[in-house]
């Protein structure tokens, strides 16, 4: 049997999918925080969201970002990337929220973050294949018209004037339908995009540590970060670039529904299909694009196939799923090389947030990225930039997370209702009465109340326990067999089977089950 020890190989098992970008490559190497350190600003997490305000204010703040694990772990490494102001909420709907003004800000501002990545690769000479191309929104064949169209007006009236209706989708299957194309797009490699971006950080005066989890922090002044090992961070402000919020923030995170995208990548000869983004208005929702493969062939990219976080391990039918959905559509298509799935937080009202904690001016942090996390990000940095240079910015009312319009209240409330099935769930039975009930290559919660635990028995017999209560409310994780990950339904936390937190809002493990045991 195996706890958690202080062996690196037991306390890091193996997780799951590698997604194309990170297939054989290293992330830029930085240390670890080995002693306390003082910064003007203290960003925790590196992903697309940190290391972009990282660049902007490094030149005139001390900057410090903060690690858990590698730059690019999260799901900035995991995107697709679609870089795009094609947005999830068409802008007709989000006029109807947030007002004509608030639309053109949304249409305005995600214009903006592609400006500033394309001006960043440019700058500092990012070899991530950056190309701007047109997006398309894809309606079936017989569909009609008149959906894409009132998008077409909607996005008009925010400022997109140069939207067209088509006739023909950018697939190699030339079938006839209607779609919306979106002049001016852009696509890029996401793992060769941060880690040339950590760099450029690092040569404006900005530090960075990695595989440095952060576990608490205090507001101050100063505001005190405490890590996993030990050392602290005291800084003047502190950005919380961890895609959800870390710690418990009942209020952001009843305005946040996490989900599961799916993501497969294979081989396609490069004259089948033009270079495009593409995005259909099926349900369930799809997604594709191309990247850069060889002289003769590119990588066709197709996600889709979301489900809520912690609903149901069906990840082999998934995948199976758009593989059928990219055959249709790309005769051409020959072996499926990769596989993998990522995280969305979907924002109640459409639009995700960036701003301060509440009264807190000095803590902030950005979140509720949606599909469009790698503009998202970028935007939120730009904004997040001003506030901690002035205090202030154009675009700060919009994507305030202090907002919450009435229309929000019913998503609100579906929200709660998920978490208060997942805390009920902890008072059911048991799966299994035993851990030696769990098969190889199999997981099951095992025994009943607040003492269940996490079981997973690896192929070779290894046997991994921990506690099943998230440990940042307390709902009960499920079993995630394409990432070998428990996955909290409530909010969005993940673990790997040692029960070391992968992805937050949790900032402490899972419980070891010889603590369990002894409680």
């Amino acid at each position: 049997m195996n706890h958690r020890t202080e062996n690196e190989n037991d306390r890091h098992p193996p997780t799951g999918s590698i997604p194309l970008w990170m297939s054989g490559r290293r992330p830029s190497v930085f240390p670890s925080l080995s002693e306390d350190e003082e910064a003007d600003v203290c960003i925790v997490g590196a992903g697309i969201t940190g290391l972009t305000l990282a660049y902007l204010l490094s030149a005139t703040h001390r900057v410090i970002v903060l690690e858990k694990d590698f730059v690019g772990a999260g799901d900035t490494g995991r995107s697709s990337a679609h870089v795009t102001r094609v947005l999830d909420s068409d802008y007709g709907a989000l006029a109807k929220r947030f007002g004509e003004d608030g639309a053109r800000t949304a249409a305005l501002a995600h214009g903006a973050a592609i400006d500033l990545i394309e001006r960043i690769v440019s700058e500092e000479s990012i070899a991530c294949d950056f190309t701007r191309l047109d997006g398309y929104v894809v309606g079936e064949p017989g569909e009609d018209e008149k959906k894409l169209e009132g998008m077409r007006a909607g996005a008009a009236r925010a400022g997109i004037d140069d939207t067209t209706l088509e006739s023909q989708a950018p697939f190699e299957a030339r079938r006839a339908g209607p779609c919306l194309r979106f002049p001016r797009q852009a696509s890029f490699d996401p793992w060769r995009y941060v880690n040339g971006l950590a760099e450029a950080v690092k040569r404006r005066g900005g530090v960075i540590r990695t595989h440095t989890p952060v576990v608490q922090w205090s507001k101050g002044p100063p505001a005190r970060v405490e890590t996993a090992r030990g050392p602290l961070v005291h800084a003047s402000a502190v950005v919380l670039a961890t895609h959800a919020p870390l710690g418990g923030r009942p209020g952001i995170h009843a305005r946040l529904e996490a989900y599961r995208t799916y993501v497969i990548a294979g081989v396609l000869p490069r004259d089948a299909a033009p270079l495009a983004l593409a995005w259909d208005t099926g349900s369930p929702y799809h997604y594709v694009r191309t990247a850069p493969r060889d002289e003769n062939d590119v990588s066709l990219i197709v996600g889709g196939e979301d489900h809520r976080t912690g609903s149901g391990d069906e990840s082999a039918e998934r995948y199976a799923r758009l593989e059928r959905w990219a055959r249709e559509r790309f005769p051409s298509l020959g072996a499926i090389e990769h596989c993998w799935s990522g995280q969305v937080f979907e924002p109640a009202g459409g639009l995700g947030f960036a701003g301060p904690a509440g009264e807190k001016a000095k803590e902030l942090y950005a979140t509720g990225h949606s599909g469009n996390g790698l503009t998202h990000g970028t935007l939120s940095a730009i904004l997040l930039s001003s506030l901690v240079r002035e205090g202030a910015h154009d675009w700060t009312s919009v994507f305030d997370p202090g907002r919450l319009k009435l229309d929000d209240a019913v998503e609100v409330a579906k929200q709660g209702s998920a978490t208060v099935t997942g805390l009920a769930e902890r008072l059911k039975g048991e799966e299994l009465e035993s851990s030696d009930q769990v098969r190889p290559g199999e997981a099951a919660i095992v025994g009943k109340g607040s003492s269940r635990l996490a079981v997973y028995r690896e192929p070779d017999g290894k046997l991994w326990e921990c506690s099943a209560l998230c440990s940042h409310m307390g709902c009960v994780v499920h079993w995630n067999g394409a990432e070998r990950s428990w996955d909290c339904p409530c909010h969005g936390s993940r673990f790997d089977v040692s029960g070391r937190v992968l992805e937050g809002p949790a900032t402490k493990d899972l419980t070891p089950a010889d603590r369990v045991h002894s409680r």
